[in-house]
C-alpha cells in the first residue's frame, strides 16, 4: 500500500498550485469494469486524475498495477482509501451485494460517490443512500453512461412527440464473446451466486432506465410485475436470460390527459428481455407506440458505434429516421458531467434523483417474482445471506 512511484519534479508554473486544481477520484473494482467505464475514458479530460486504487484481492491490484503504472497509490485495506483526504470522489464499480456498504461509507467519509446501477439491493437501501447524499450534500450518480450520449436526449425528445407510451417492448442482448472479452481479471461477480449475479442485475438496470424515460415515471409503486421468467444453466439463482413484463400504474396529466381512459382499458404495458452470453450479435433495442405514433431506438447501449431513432406519426403518415455515426464517448461525457457537478457544486443530480430508488427497488422485485433467492447487503458482521436463509436462522 501507499505511495509509488518516483515523484515528478515541478517547474516553476506548476507545482502545489496545480496539482491542489485537479479533481482526484479514488476507483474500487475490479480491473474489468473499471477499464471502459473508467481508465480509458478520462485519459482525454485535463484535470480529472485518477489518484489512488483500493482492493483486498492480490491479484486484482497486481493487474490494475500492471495496467495503469501512473496511479500514484494503491492500497489493500479500502478503509485507508476512504480515509485519503486528496480524494474529492470514488468510483464504486463493485459487485451488487457490496455496493450498499461501500457507497454509504464513502459518503460518511465526505466522497462523492459513481456507483454501478443498482447502487444498492433494495429500494429502500438505495433511499438510505439518496438520504445520507442529500444531508452532506454529496453528488451520488449512477453509472449508467447512455444517458449522455447526444442519441438520448434526442430519444427523450421523440417520446415526447408521440405522447404516452401505451406498449413498449425492450431487448437487450449481451454477445457470447464478451463472457471473455475483458481485460484482465475475468468478471466473476456475473456467474457467482455469492456476489448477487445474474444477467438482469447486471444490464437490467439499463433497460428500466429506458422504462422510466419511456413512461415518464419515478415512482416503483406505479409498476406492477405481471410475470417474471428467468432461464439458469450454471446455478438456480443465476440468470442468463430474463423475460419481465410489467404494468404500469401512472394517470396520465397534462396535455395528454385526454388519453387517461384509453390508458386504463388498453392496459400500459412493457417487456424486457434480457440475455447474457447468449447469440454473436449485441443488441440493444427499444419499440414503443402510443395515441400518436410509433418509436424505435437501435442500440442505446452502445450509441456511440452507432445508433438511430425512428419516429412515424400515426395521425398525418409522417415519418422520420436519425441515423448517427457519432463519435461521441458517453462514458466519458458521464465522467465530465460528474466532474462539473463537483465543479459548480450542483449537488443535486436533478432529474434523476429518484432514479437509484426507482431501479434498485425494481430490480429486487423482478428476481422475487422470478423465484431466485433475495440478496441481502453485505455490511461486514456475519458476511452475506441470502433473505430466506436469515429467515430460517431466526
Amino acid at each position: 500500500g501507499g505511495e509509488r512511484g518516483t515523484k515528478k519534479k515541478k517547474g516553476k508554473k506548476g507545482g502545489k498550485e496545480e496539482e491542489k486544481n485537479k479533481f482526484k477520484i479514488g476507483a474500487r473494482g475490479n480491473l474489468s469494469d473499471l477499464k471502459y467505464n473508467l481508465m480509458e475514458a478520462c485519459k482525454t479530460i485535463e484535470g480529472f486524475d485518477v489518484h489512488a486504487y483500493g482492493n483486498v484481492h492480490r491479484q486484482h491490484m497486481l493487474d490494475f498495477i500492471e495496467a495503469y503504472p501512473k496511479v500514484l497509490r494503491s492500497y489493500n485495506s479500502p478503509r485507508e482509501l476512504l480515509s485519503n483526504k486528496d480524494l474529492n470522489a470514488l468510483y464504486i464499480a463493485l459487485n451488487p451485494i457490496v455496493r450498499f456498504r461501500w457507497t454509504r461509507d464513502a459518503l460518511n467519509s465526505k466522497k462523492h460517490v459513481i456507483c454501478h446501477s443498482p447502487i444498492a439491493c433494495t429500494g429502500k437501501e438505495a433511499a438510505e443512500l439518496v438520504r445520507i447524499a442529500k444531508e452532506n450534500k454529496l453528488i451520488l450518480k449512477e453509472g449508467l453512461y447512455h444517458r449522455h450520449h447526444p442519441a438520448y436526449r434526442r430519444f427523450m425528445a421523440s417520446v415526447a412527440q408521440v405522447g404516452p407510451i401505451f406498449r413498449s417492448k425492450i431487448v437487450l442482448t449481451i454477445p457470447s464473446w464478451a463472457t471473455w472479452y475483458w481485460p484482465s481479471t475475468n468478471p466473476e461477480d456475473d456467474t457467482t451466486a455469492s456476489s448477487g449475479a445474474g444477467a438482469f442485475r447486471r444490464y437490467g438496470p439499463f433497460c428500466l432506465d429506458m422504462v422510466r424515460t419511456l413512461f415518464e415515471i419515478e415512482d416503483p409503486s406505479c409498476v406492477l410485475i405481471i410475470r417474471a421468467e428467468p432461464e439458469t444453466s450454471v446455478d438456480k439463482n443465476i440468470d442468463d436470460k430474463m423475460l419481465v413484463e410489467l404494468e404500469i400504474f401512472k394517470e396520465i396529466t397534462g396535455e395528454h390527459a385526454k388519453y387517461n381512459e384509453s390508458a386504463l382499458k388498453k392496459k400500459r404495458r412493457v417487456i424486457i428481455e434480457v440475455s447474457y452470453g447468449k447469440g454473436f450479435w449485441p443488441e440493444a433495442n427499444v419499440q414503443a407506440s402510443g395515441p400518436r405514433g410509433t418509436i424505435k431506438y437501435y442500440n442505446f447501449m452502445l450509441p456511440q458505434y452507432y445508433n438511430s431513432i425512428e419516429v412515424t406519426h400515426r395521425d398525418t403518415g409522417f415519418s422520420h429516421k436519425d441515423n448517427s455515426y457519432s463519435v461521441n464517448s458517453a462514458r466519458k461525457e458521464a465522467l465530465i458531467s460528474f466532474a462539473r457537478s463537483y465543479l459548480y457544486e450542483e449537488v443535486d443530480t436533478a432529474a434523476f434523483e429518484n432514479s437509484p430508488v426507482f431501479i434498485a427497488d425494481l430490480v429486487a422485485r423482478i428476481y422475487e417474482a422470478a423465484n431466485i433467492r433475495k440478496i441481502n447487503s453485505y455490511l461486514g458482521i456475519k458476511g452475506w445471506s441470502y433473505s430466506d436463509d436469515a429467515k430460517k436462522t431466526k
